[in-house]
């Protein structure tokens, strides 16, 4: 995963910094291994893995641990931290790998990166039906309807090398707003049509949901050097 990483690069006030994100959610193979569990296979690596908001974090602690960084969450309030292991001030005070931000995933969803637009309205006409008025009917159209595709092969492209964040794509995020709560918080996209002039706007959208419920999620790590070492 690591080494795939993909760089999304700051041009406006939309976000704080430059950060890396993992291209594709993490795979089930890739949880497994989080586990102590052995690899399910071919198959394992190219499926990603649904997972409560508190096993996406617990997650991203291990992988931060692994590549010798500090954590990114107090599991138990599921606050995020700084280097310290003290209450973040801000996101970029977060060191360790961390779920995206709101602002983040769209960010990088729309193919955003410095001196580049991402052709937003070809990648949506090109790959879901315009508009989503009938209601799901296939396996796929149901499991993407409800959660997204979870395997990779199925997942739309954009334009900076990132699978799965267009269409009805929904994935567990963290941020520093207390005042809906800090757990279980999950960002999709408002309308299944959004945005097709490529203007930035807040087309998505975040609510919070059952601590049971089980969605795909991906990494997201500090812009700064560190990640050449990992």
């Amino acid at each position: 995963m690591l080494q795939n990483l993909v760089l999304i690069q700051k041009f406006d006030d939309a976000i704080a910094s430059d950060f890396f994100i993992s291209p594709f959610p993490v795979s089930i193979n890739e949880f497994r291994e989080m586990l102590g569990l052995v690899s399910t296979g071919s198959d394992g690596d190219g499926t990603a893995q649904k997972a409560t908001w508190s096993e996406a974090i617990h997650y991203c602690n291990w992988l931060s641990l692994k590549h010798h960084l500090p954590v990114a969450y107090s599991e138990e309030t599921g606050r995020l931290l700084d280097e310290s292991g003290n209450p973040a001030p801000d996101i970029f005070a977060v060191v360790g790998f961390r779920l995206p931000t709101m602002i983040e995933w769209e960010y990088a969803a729309k193919g955003w990166v410095k001196n580049k637009v991402g052709d937003y309205d070809a990648i949506q006409r090109k790959n879901f039906r315009v508009p989503f008025l009938d209601y799901p009917t296939t396996a796929d159209d149901i499991e993407f309807f409800q959660h997204g595709f979870s395997n990779f092969e199925k997942m739309p492209l954009n334009t900076i090398g990132l699978y799965g964040l267009l269409g009805n794509a929904r994935e567990w995020y963290s941020d520093m707003e207390e005042r809906e709560g800090i757990q279980h918080k999950l960002c999709y996209w408002e309308e299944y049509v959004v945005n097709y002039d490529n203007a930035f706007s807040h087309q998505v959208r975040g609510r919070i949901v059952q601590k049971t419920d089980v969605y795909v999620f991906r990494v997201v790590l500090k812009g700064h050097a560190t990640v050449a070492e990992c």
